[in-house]
């Protein structure tokens, strides 16, 4: 018997606060990914950062491509640890991808 692929899409309007409290949120256990509009990002060592930085059962996938200025992203993507993904390279800021295996 399969489950349902369920996916949350949410628009963080960059707030740290409200991104962290949604990646530590139980209820979300059985989502294989969430799609994060305006998520809260910053730079270091001169590339994107998602925040939080590591997450014990997230894994995070920026776009490939950076917009200069303030917001460098507009769009990322957390999938869940236990799901075996990998970045699909889209060349846009504003795009992220990963094509995930079924396990």
């Amino acid at each position: 018997m399969s489950k349902p692929m369920q996916i949350l899409q949410l628009n963080m309007q960059k707030r740290r606060e409200v991104q962290h409290s949604l990646m530590n949120d139980a209820s979300l256990e059985n989502y294989v990914a969430l799609i994060i509009s305006e998520p809260y990002v910053f730079e270091m060592d001169g590339k994107v950062r998602a925040s939080p930085m590591g997450h014990q059962s997230w894994t995070a996938i920026l776009p490939s491509e950076r917009h200069d200025g303030r917001w460098a992203v507009r769009i990322m993507l957390w999938v869940r640890k236990d799901i075996e993904c990998e970045q699909v390279i889209v060349p846009s800021a504003d795009l992220s991808g990963s094509a995930a295996t079924a396990g």
